[in-house]
């Protein structure tokens, strides 16, 4: 996998994939110290969070007036080209991730996909990006966590009872 600091034009998906090992077995109550930190993270970090609603906020919109624009033209004119069947595709697509994202409880602020327990006390955080050009589609959090872990561990295990964390990134093979 390339991992750049600037833009690459041969970008693809790719998971970006947290496992934490914590002083919780059940996974509910790890789900209950990860919204903690996620809250944490929110309340303390508020610049980057609402920089990253107001960003989706914007693609949102753009989304839903594609699909009613060519949705019209398609009712008007009685088709579209295939360039036009792409995109409407695509910004339904989005929107009815948009649904799916919206019932997480976190979203915005962390994206998560998924979150599983993998052996006791360790859990793994799912996060997935459709197009990873840089490392800032790595979520500001994810960052934050690692470079807290790596200054002060100690804190995060005390405050949310994370003992280790280990970020692993898979690229999509397609």
């Amino acid at each position: 996998m390339k991992i750049r600091g600037d833009f690459q034009t041969n970008s693809s998906s790719a998971s970006f994939i947290l496992i934490i090992k914590s002083k919780d077995n059940d996974l509910k109550e790890f789900q209950k110290n990860w919204k903690k930190f996620i809250n944490f993270f929110k309340d303390n970090h508020h610049w980057i969070t609402k920089e990253k609603e107001d960003k989706m906020s914007g693609y949102y919109k753009r989304q839903e007036k594609t699909v009613k624009e060519y949705k019209e033209k398609e009712k008007n004119e009685g088709w579209l080209n295939e360039s036009e069947k792409f995109y409407l595709s695509w910004a339904e697509e989005a929107l009815n991730s948009r649904k799916k994202d919206k019932k997480d409880l976190y979203f915005p602020y962390s994206g998560i996909h998924l979150c599983t327990k993998i052996l006791d006390n360790v859990f793994e955080i799912s996060m997935f990006t459709s197009c990873f050009n840089t490392l800032l589609e790595i979520p500001q959090w994810t960052n934050w966590l690692i470079l807290k872990y790596n200054e002060d561990p100690k804190f995060l295990e005390k405050k949310f009872g994370f003992k280790e964390i280990k970020l692993k990134v898979e690229e999509d093979p397609r």
